[in-house]
């Protein structure tokens, strides 16, 4: 991309796939997305430093989903959260099941669900990661002018 002249870069790291329920218990999961965002730091510090005329970021999606996970009523979009450990297999399994719809078996309605299946985070929490993106995304724009500007 870069020879191509692209010069702004968002690296976004690893969610906590540690809290997804097909690794619970499974002690090395943590070590190993920690050791994966700490090497996509590198990596944007090295690619950085090499190519000074390139913009980049990285946006902490690890940080932001630990904190919904912990505390979902903190954003709008994952205040709705009810359950934040598990999935439930009549929505993980269903082609595409809609937002709101409920299924008995599963105690509460898809979109209070954090994780669609047992390894991957619903709609609710990727909206939340969007926007969070976007925020700071302006943020950063506002502070710096760098990054997030607009592209013909």
């Amino acid at each position: 991309m870069y020879a191509n002249n692209a010069r702004n870069f968002l690296f976004i790291n690893a969610p906590p796939l540690d809290r997804a329920p097909q690794c619970e218990g499974i002690d090395e999961a943590s070590a190993f997305i920690k050791d994966w965002n700490t090497r996509l730091l590198e990596l944007n510090r090295n690619f950085t430093n090499a190519n000074p005329d390139a913009s980049t970021w990285t946006f902490d999606a690890n940080q932001l989903l630990n904190k919904a996970l912990d505390e979902p009523k903190t954003w709008p979009q994952s205040s709705g959260l009810k359950n934040v450990t598990e999935s439930c297999g009549v929505y993980a399994y269903s082609q595409k099941p809609s937002m709101h719809d409920f299924e008995e078996e599963c105690g509460v309605r898809y979109d209070e669900y954090a994780w669609k299946d047992p390894l991957h985070i619903t709609h609710v929490l990727h909206n939340l990661t969007a926007g969070m993106v976007v925020e700071e995304c302006f943020e950063r724009k506002a502070r710096d002018g760098k990054l997030c500007q607009a592209f013909p």
